[in-house]
């Protein structure tokens, strides 16, 4: 299979990003280029994109739920994290991950105007978008350690495979 295409996007620079290819084992095979997401097009055409949202804009969590239901959780979770987030949930996209008995469910959520303009703004351009994963949560890690990557004027802590933070 052929490199994945990482675009990284900032909801609030949404025609800009900055892109690389890397390889099944995550390492970068190309220069980091930044530009117009218009002139990523070109290099998406013959590779898998993952778009990586920067994670200012994004609730990273874990809820406790009494199911272990898929629809039921997804229903759920708005209702769970109601104390803890500023808008009203239903204004969120959901995602729950696997189950943990540690910590409970990952919980990802993303403002659903943010992944309507993402995906807008991605298509636009004709680049098929993949998967969208939150930046703070895409380093590898080991058990027991935390990874630090710092970017522009901020820092990505992820100190386990679902959680972390800006």
């Amino acid at each position: 299979m052929a490199d994945t295409l990482l675009i990284h996007y900032d909801p609030a620079h949404p025609l800009h990003a900055t892109w690389s290819h890397v390889n099944q084992q995550g390492e970068l095979t190309s220069r980091i280029t930044s530009g117009a997401i218009a002139d990523a097009a070109a290099v998406a055409e013959q590779h898998r994109v993952v778009v990586l949202i920067d994670s200012t804009y994004v609730h990273l969590n874990h809820v406790m739920l009494p199911t272990t239901n898929r629809q039921k959780m997804l229903r759920a979770i708005p209702f769970a994290l109601e104390d803890q987030l500023a808008e009203d949930g239903e204004q969120f996209d959901f995602v729950a991950g696997k189950q943990e008995s540690a910590y409970g469910t990952p919980v990802v959520g993303i403002r659903k105007v943010t992944v309507v303009t993402l995906l807008a703004t991605c298509q636009d351009d004709g680049i098929s978008v993949e998967a969208v994963i939150a930046d703070a949560i895409c380093s590898p890690i080991e058990d027991g350690h935390w990874t630090i990557v710092c970017h522009h004027t901020k820092a990505l802590v992820q100190f386990d495979a679902m959680i972390g933070t800006v």
